[in-house]
């Protein structure tokens, strides 16, 4: 799942943290993306943390999350209803795991999220993501992005397919008048 932390107001960069099955006990994966430039939109892992040996990167870690926190501004919290989900087939498939299973359904969804009832609803941030099991995903959260005309939105869709299915989240900036 993905948390969002905030926007540095500097590299104007939106700053979240995804995390993984409690189990694993795994780190949770810091990314950012980019509110302006070519860029825009774009979620990219922040590799930097997790080189070297692990134990030091699991020590550094809270430490260097707090120091990141303390300098992003917050991000205001968007009633859902703002913003319009719209999910599109682009391709079904069926996997195979082996012969004795039935296959497991597999989707290319394009997900665009826009502006509800706004003048220029036509604009919208797209992106395409593999869905298992079912061709549906849900508006989950959004902000708005402090300083810009833009909004952050999270969007749920079945993305692992062992036994029922988890839920995996895709992030979204959307232009917001």
């Amino acid at each position: 799942m993905l948390d969002a932390l905030g926007l540095d107001p500097e590299s104007h960069r939106l700053y979240l943290l995804e995390h993984f099955d409690d189990e694993s006990g795994d780190l949770p994966q810091l990314h950012f993306m980019h509110t302006r430039g070519q860029h825009m939109g774009r979620l990219v892992p922040v590799r930097d943390w997790y080189r070297g040996a692990l134990d030091k990167v699991e020590a550094q870690f809270e430490r260097r999350l707090e120091a990141l926190t303390r300098r992003l501004r917050p991000l205001r919290p968007l009633s859902a209803d703002a913003l319009q989900l719209q999910t599109r087939v682009v391709r079904r498939r069926a996997l195979r795991l082996d012969a004795d299973s039935p296959p497991i359904r597999k989707f290319e969804l394009r997900l665009t999220v826009r502006q509800r009832d706004a003048a220029i609803s036509s604009l919208g941030w797209r992106t395409v993501v593999t869905a298992y099991l079912r061709p549906r995903a849900r508006l989950v959260e959004a902000w708005r992005v402090p300083g810009e005309r833009l909004a952050l939105a999270f969007v749920a869709y079945v993305g692992i397919p062992f036994e029922i299915g988890y839920e995996k989240q895709a992030a979204l900036l959307v232009p917001y008048v």
